[in-house]
């Protein structure tokens, strides 16, 4: 079925809208409109594999464990970024969490304590939105661990053009 321009840019972009949850995208309607209607995903910048995250890895002193439980401290992570919206709700874009206490550590002044997360997610979501989720997941954090001294997150984007999962590869056309 042929949609006229204006029509498939305003259904691509509610369905991107509700597929990963970001705010309605301007950038990429315009780009579509300027298409007449030959829509391709290049040409939108948050294409399906972009679903295929997020991934937050925490890493912290083995200590931190004696302060909160693995899951309770995996769970606040979770939760903070769920509360965002940025991502799907299930499935393979669903939130990823991981933890990596460690025994052997160095860090400045000695402190016993740290936590430090790292969320790897796809390319193609807003500064401002990152900050937002890295000051949720730190507020997180510090609400459960308020004697931690240390704890920080930075966001890394993947580079779509360079990402690859096994829906991708089992599938040539995704």
């Amino acid at each position: 079925m042929r949609h006229e321009p204006k029509a498939l840019c305003l259904s691509v972009n509610l369905v991107l809208t509700s597929l990963t949850r970001l705010q309605p995208l301007s950038e990429p309607v315009t780009k579509i409109a300027a298409l007449n209607g030959n829509l391709t995903f290049d040409d939108i910048a948050l294409a399906p594999e972009s679903l295929s995250m997020p991934h937050f890895i925490i890493d912290c002193s083995e200590s931190i464990l004696t302060l909160s439980k693995p899951q309770e401290l995996m769970q606040s992570v979770y939760d903070a970024a769920e509360s965002t919206k940025l991502f799907a709700e299930s499935g393979v874009g669903g939130i990823k969490v991981r933890l990596n206490p460690y025994s052997h550590f160095l860090n400045v002044d000695a402190h016993a304590h740290f936590v430090h997360v790292f969320a790897n997610i796809m390319e193609g979501r807003t500064q401002e939105q990152k900050k937002d989720l890295s000051d949720n997941v730190v507020r997180a954090l510090n609400a459960l661990l308020p004697d931690v001294e240390i704890i920080s997150m930075n966001v890394r984007d993947f580079e779509k053009a360079t990402y690859c999962n096994k829906p991708m590869v089992n599938d040539p056309a995704i």
